[in-house]
């Protein structure tokens, strides 16, 4: 806690004389004690997992005409377990207080893309792109919380042993979809005209 250490004086009693840690090591009782973390029983750990692939697909039967499949899928993990027992200011005041939080995540991605090149008489030349994608992103959280406990034995894997359980749940999933179509016109190869439309939709959106 390099916040609360840089608060007090060189002069401030970081332990009493029995070797335990001193919540308060001002007179003033205003800034708590930084090693106060330290004893914070303590498990924040993270997983990622993602892959990228594509596919390219050029069609003999028309020069020009190809076709581009884009796929994403990205994998989260987290878990963020804690417990504080009564050495602490919070466990001391509460009994024993702790906390598990686990968080997954996934998101995916697919895009079909569709590209057509063409030259007509030297001086025309075309490039129109269709594009149609979706992705959909799930999340699942849960935190239980919890205080009150007889014994602090088994630290954070106690969790609803207390006498304060609490629990919430956290669910979200989002979809969405995209069409776009872009046409690129040069004449000469000195004057160019772009053409661009596009629409989406998604699942956070009213129907209309």
């Amino acid at each position: 806690d390099i916040i609360n250490a840089g608060r007090l004086s060189p002069f401030a009693r970081m332990r009493l004389d029995d070797g335990s840690l001193n919540f308060f090591p001002q007179t003033d009782q205003l800034v708590p004690n930084p090693l106060m973390r330290t004893l914070t029983q303590n498990e924040d750990i993270s997983f990622n997992l993602f892959s990228n692939a594509y596919a390219v697909i050029d069609f003999p039967f028309l020069e020009g005409l190809s076709y581009r499949l884009n796929f994403s899928n990205q994998f989260d993990w987290a878990r963020d377990y804690r417990y504080q027992d009564e050495r602490t200011f919070d466990g001391q005041r509460l009994n024993g207080i702790g906390s598990r939080n686990d968080f997954q995540e996934q998101y995916m991605m697919v895009e079909n893309i569709l590209n057509y090149k063409t030259t007509i008489a030297d001086d025309h030349s075309f490039d129109l792109t269709l594009l149609f994608s979706n992705d959909e992103l799930t999340r699942r959280g849960t935190e239980l919380d919890d205080q009150g406990f007889v014994n602090n034995a088994l630290g954070f894997n106690g969790i609803g042993l207390g006498s304060n359980p609490q629990t919430v749940i956290n669910n979200n999933e989002r979809r969405r979809v995209s069409y776009m179509g872009r046409l690129n016109y040069k004449l000469m190869n000195r004057y160019m005209l772009t053409l661009t439309a596009r629409r989406d939709g998604s699942s956070v959106f009213g129907a209309g």
